[in-house]
C-alpha cells in the first residue's frame, strides 16, 4: 500500500487550494470590511475638519460685518444720515458701504418701522432681483422687533437669488433721543465665489440648496451630526443644515471634496495584507 506523503504533489495541492480559500473568506469576513471602516473613519475626520474649516470661515464673515455694522451705528453723520436729520451725508454713507463691501444699509425704529435705505448696486442681481432680495431682509428685521425671543446679532438669511450674511447694532450716540432710535442693520451677499473661497483649504466645493432636507441614505454615526457619502470612490460628498439668523431651517450646505489619497492608503494596504499573507503560505508549503 503506497503512503501517502506531505510532500506529494496532490496534498500540497489540496493544501494550495485550502490556504486560499481561507485567505479568501478573511478578506471577505475581516480584512476588507475592517479597513473599509478605516477608511470611513478617516473620510468622517476629514468631513468634519472640513466643516470646521467653512464654520470658521462664515463666523470670520459674520465677525467681520458685525464689526463694520458697530463701526457705522457710531459715527455721528451715519446716525443723522439713517434720520433724516440735517448733517447727515449720503455719500459718506455710500463711500462706508463700497469700502466695507456691504450691500444694503437700513434702520428699523423701536416700533418696527423701517428707515431710510441705501442699495449698492450688485454686478450678479439686476434691480428686480435686489428689490426682491431686500424686502426679505426688510421682513426679518421687522420681524426680529416683534418677536419675542431674542435674534442674534448675526446670522444668514435666504434670499430669492440665494444667500446673505446680515448684522445689527444699536443706533450709539448721545442722549436719550439716540438710545432710542433704533437699530442699523447691514447686509452682504455670498455668491458661489465666496462660498467657494471657504471650501478653498481643501481643495473643495460648496453650494447652498435652499429647502432641501439632508439626505437619508448617507452614512453617518455619533461624531458626525450630518451626513456625508461617495460621489465617487474618490470624492467625497457632505452635507449639512444652513440655519437663518432665526434659528430656522432654510436649506443645507452641500460639498465636495477629493480623497483620493485615502483611498489609494486603503486599497494599498489591503493588497500589501493579501500578498504578505499569500508569500508567506506558499513558502510554507514549499519548506
Amino acid at each position: 500500500m503506497t503512503r501517502l506523503k506531505v510532500t506529494s504533489p496532490g496534498v500540497l495541492l489540496i493544501l494550495a487550494v485550502l490556504a486560499a480559500g481561507g485567505i479568501f473568506l478573511l478578506d471577505v469576513f475581516y480584512l476588507r470590511p475592517h479597513v473599509e471602516s478605516q477608511k470611513w473613519a478617516a473620510l468622517r475626520e476629514q468631513a468634519l475638519r472640513a466643516e470646521h474649516t467653512v464654520r470658521s470661515a462664515f463666523a470670520r464673515e459674520e465677525a467681520s460685518l458685525l464689526r463694520a455694522c458697530a463701526t457705522l451705528s457710531g459715527i455721528e453723520a451715519v446716525r443723522r444720515a439713517v434720520d433724516g436729520e440735517r448733517g447727515g451725508s449720503d455719500a459718506f454713507v455710500r463711500r462706508a458701504m463700497d469700502s466695507l463691501e456691504i450691500d444694503l444699509l437700513f434702520s428699523t425704529g423701536n416700533s418696527g418701522t423701517i428707515g431710510r435705505i441705501w442699495q449698492r448696486p450688485h454686478e450678479a442681481h439686476g434691480p428686480a432681483s435686489v428689490e426682491a432680495d431686500h424686502r426679505v431682509i426688510q421682513r426679518a428685521a421687522v420681524d426680529s422687533v416683534s418677536s419675542l425671543k431674542p435674534v442674534p446679532s448675526t446670522g444668514l438669511i435666504s434670499l430669492p437669488s440665494g444667500l446673505a450674511i446680515v448684522a445689527q447694532h444699536a443706533l450709539d450716540g448721545p442722549g436719550e433721543k439716540a438710545a432710542g432710535t433704533g437699530r442699523l442693520w447691514v447686509a452682504r451677499y455670498l455668491d458661489a465665489d465666496a462660498l467657494n473661497s471657504f471650501a478653498s483649504a481643501f481643495d473643495g466645493v460648496i453650494v447652498f440648496v435652499r429647502g432641501e432636507e439632508i439626505p437619508h441614505y448617507t452614512t453617518t454615526n455619533d461624531a458626525f451630526s450630518d451626513a456625508l457619502w461617495l460621489n465617487k470612490e474618490d470624492e467625497l460628498a457632505m452635507a449639512w443644515p444652513a440655519r437663518d439668523i432665526a434659528g430656522k431651517v432654510v436649506g443645507c450646505f452641500k460639498g465636495v471634496m477629493p480623497v483620493m489619497q485615502t483611498h489609494q492608503q486603503a486599497v494599498f494596504a489591503r493588497r500589501m495584507v493579501l500578498i504578505v499573507m499569500s508569500l508567506s503560505v506558499g513558502l510554507a508549503l514549499l519548506v
